[in-house]
């Protein structure tokens, strides 16, 4: 490219610095997000959550260990997304330990707010299957799932 070419602005990407929780909370209108894609490789290694009885602890207190997805985070990128089943908050990862802690957190929040959240019919996709499920108090049962994620 030579330098009288002008380099026109990329209009569909933002990168930001920020904690995540605060920025959805504080700068991010309320059901104005099509989708949210979380992206984690093995987090560091942490101990605190890998026995059931740990997971029991983190959906009937307040303590949780600390991760960015935590419920509150959860519950602001919960909000910034469109209503009626229109916005999309994909969390993928390559720990299996990692995401059941994700679901469980996951598990948390909605029991705290009813129909916060709902599950994407993921059956359908080919590559994709059940390996553990989390019942919530009122909207059903949280799925998590394995696999080779769906093109759609």
């Amino acid at each position: 490219m030579s330098k009288d070419e002008t380099i026109k602005p990329l209009e569909n990407v933002c990168c930001v610095g920020a904690e995540c929780g605060s920025f959805l909370r504080d700068r991010i209108i309320d059901g104005s997000v099509s989708s949210i894609y979380v992206n984690h490789p093995e987090p560091p290694t942490q101990t605190y959550g890998s026995d059931d009885k740990d997971l029991e602890v983190i959906l009937e207190s307040d303590g949780e260990p600390a991760h960015m997805l935590n419920s509150t985070t959860v519950l602001a990128a919960a909000k910034c997304l469109k209503q009626d089943g229109k916005g999309k908050l994909i969390i993928v990862t390559d720990n299996r330990w990692y995401a059941t802690l994700i679901c469980v957190t996951l598990q948390k929040a909605i029991n705290e707010h009813t129909n916060l959240l709902q599950q994407l019919p993921l059956e359908r996709c080919n590559g994709m299957h059940q390996v553990q499920s989390f019942d919530t108090k009122n909207s059903g049962r949280l799925i998590l799932y394995e696999g080779q994620p769906c093109s759609d």
